[in-house]
């Protein structure tokens, strides 16, 4: 007799927590890996723009491109361009942390307390998944501009135990 054990469900989970490293880049196009290293070599030209496009026309379901193209968008001021290339990613690839941080920095960036308040929920899930004192230092900043210093100070305390060489 053979017993039938119910398999759980992989959706149940929470996504694993996923740094720039970890994402998944494997690309369907070979010449894809050239053109994100191609396009990562100068994030602030409108070449750069360009290559990324290029890229995701040709890898339309790569997290990592989105991350990219988000962070070089996020590098040239274009925040709220940056938010939705990130958005993007981050709906592909749940959990993707840099990604989630890099969000929340362009929230911290824009003068809008709603955008403050979605980069708070951002850097607080992408602590959840990385703690890193980097993580820390935004979540303070973010905690500044909502007038909540006391809080603020609290991460900026957790950014100096995990690192002490911090200013």
């Amino acid at each position: 007799p053979s017993s039938t054990a119910s398999p759980v469900a992989a959706s149940s989970a929470a996504p694993p927590a996923l740094t720039l490293y970890q994402c998944p880049h494997e690309f369907a196009d070979p010449q894809s890996e050239s053109l994100l290293e191609r396009a990562y070599e100068d994030t602030k030209s409108s070449k750069s723009l360009a290559l990324f496009e290029m890229l995701l026309n040709r890898e339309p379901k790569s997290p990592i491109g989105y991350y990219h193209k988000g962070d070089a968008l996020s590098d040239q001021e274009r925040d709220m361009e940056a938010i939705a290339a990130l958005d993007q990613a981050i709906a592909l690839q749940p959990g993707f942390a840099n990604a989630l941080y890099t969000r929340a920095y362009c929230q911290n960036e824009v003068e809008d307390p709603r955008g403050w308040e979605a980069g708070l929920a951002d850097i607080t899930q992408a602590l959840a998944l990385d703690e890193d004192a980097e993580n820390h230092d935004l979540r303070a900043a973010l905690l500044l501009k909502l007038r909540r210093p006391a809080e603020a100070l609290a991460e900026s305390d957790k950014a100096l135990k995990l690192d002490e060489t911090r200013e």
